[in-house]
This record gives structure tokens, C-alpha cells and sequence, in this order.
């Protein structure tokens, strides 16, 4: 706005002539700059964005977003990882269990305990003597076998039952012989 047109206002509405020097012109002078002066402001404001802070902005946000991506996949691999491992040492104790209760139900390793504890025994004894015992455990036949035959030829003494175990020193001849 102009000021010969705000002198004309002035005397339109009030009658009154002001002087070019007169304060109220100089108000209204300052008045019209700041106006001037908030006007601008809004108007940058209400522009679009710079393209080159645009350009910083999504830059900014594909980085988060790309460091959220990978924090989301590294749990998830840990997630993995763990239920991985932990089903693969269940699978190993479930095998090993039911390994070792088929294994004990049927009598497979009956001969591995009779062995261990013949070992057991052998390695308490002197090792001329334990030799000796050895040889006599693999000439002959298990315990169980040489009491079935044992039984089967009982006689008594002294009022109790006994019978004699054929005790084998020699091993058993080959199949062909």
C-alpha cells in the first residue's frame, strides 16, 4: 500500500490531512513493513518443499527404515538358530532314549554288560590270573547255559542238591574239524 493512498483514507474517513512527516504516518509505515515482512514468512511456509530436502528426508527415512529391516532379520535368524538347535538336540536325546531302551528290551548289549563286568573283575586280580580267567570265560559257555546242563544232572550230598559245571580249557575246534 502506498502512502498518498493512506494519507487520502485518513482524510476520506476523518477529515484530517497528514503531513508526509506526521508520527501516524511513520506507524502506519512500520505497520505495512512487519505486515510486509509475516506475509513473506507464510509464504515460505506454504511452499513446497526444496527438492534437496526432499531428497535428504527420504534419504533419512530409507536409512531407518533399512536398519529396522535389519534388526526385524537378525532377530529373526537368532529365532531360527535357537528352535534349530534346540530341535536337533531333542531329536539327538529322543534317538539316544529309544536306542538305548530297544537296545536294553531285546538284549542286544546283555553280552557288552557281561563284558563289562568281567573286565571289571578281571582287572581286580593279578595278571597271570586274570589271563587265566579270561581264557576260561571265552572257551566257554555263559553261565546260563552251563546251568541248564548242569541241572539236568543233580545229585545230592550231604542233604542239598549240587551238580558238577564242565569247566572247557581248551577253545571250541573250528566248524570244519
Amino acid at each position: 500500500m502506498d502512502l498518498s493512498d493512506v494519507q487520502r483514507e485518513v482524510l476520506l474517513r476523518h477529515g484530517v490531512r497528514l503531513a508526509p512527516d506526521d508520527p501516524a504516518m511513520v506507524v502506519v509505515t512500520i505497520n505495512e513493513l512487519m505486515l510486509a515482512k509475516a506475509l513473506d514468512r507464510i509464504e515460505k511456509v506454504k511452499a513446497p518443499i526444496a527438492e534437496e530436502d526432499l531428497n535428504r528426508l527420504s534419504a533419512v527415512a530409507a536409512r531407518g527404515a533399512s536398519q529396522h529391516a535389519m534388526r526385524l532379520a537378525r532377530s529373526a535368524n537368532r529365532l531360527t538358530i535357537t528352535f534349530g538347535l534346540l530341535g536337533g538336540l531333542a531329536l539327538l536325546v529322543a534317538a539316544y532314549g529309544i536306542g538305548s531302551w530297544l537296545g536294553w528290551h531285546s538284549g542286544f548289549n546283555e553280552g557288552n554288560r557281561l563284558g563289562i563286568a568281567a573286565n571289571t573283575a578281571l582287572a581286580a586280580l593279578p595278571s597271570e590270573d586274570a589271563a587265566v580267567w579270561a581264557r576260561l570265560i571265552r572257551d566257554n559257555p555263559t553261565m546260563a547255559q552251563a546251568m541248564q546242563s548242569c541241572l539236568k544232572n543233580t545229585g545230592t550230598q550231604d542233604g542239598r542238591a549240587m551238580c558238577s559245571l564242565p569247566v572247557w580249557v581248551e577253545p571250541l575246534p573250528s566248524p570244519g574239524r
